[in-house]
């Protein structure tokens, strides 16, 4: 099912890990526009990775950390160009296996963040 993302019906609202990393990712982000972000689909893959809008989107936001294996987990926020509307949080490993663990945020090597922030 790699590659196929699942609706969700109703969207819900970020868990405290999703939450976390966005706030990691995205320094400048408001309260209220990180309150006001709904999850609307996931990967149906088995990874970590959810939508938050329906947008074309880039990479604004890149970290880094082990697996419980050991491995290398990527975590990367994506937006759209003018980084104004998220689009999904990525958790992935490059060797295409699923997340074992998610990573503990705190621990997360931050490679870039987003300047999102409404």
């Amino acid at each position: 099912m790699h590659g196929t993302w699942v609706n969700l019906d109703p969207p819900r609202r970020l868990t405290d890990w999703e939450r976390r990393v966005v706030e990691r990712l995205s320094p400048q982000a408001t309260e209220e526009a990180i309150e006001g972000l709904r999850v609307i689909d996931h990967c149906g893959c088995g990874c970590a990775s959810v939508g938050f809008a329906n947008v074309a989107h880039v990479p604004v936001g890149e970290a880094e950390a082990a697996d419980s294996d050991g491995e290398l987990s990527w975590v990367m926020l994506f937006a759209d160009r003018e980084e104004q509307i998220l689009a999904t949080l990525d958790v992935i490993r490059p060797d295409g296996r699923p997340i074992r663990e998610l990573p503990n945020v705190d621990q997360l090597s931050i490679v870039k963040t987003s300047a999102w922030s409404s």
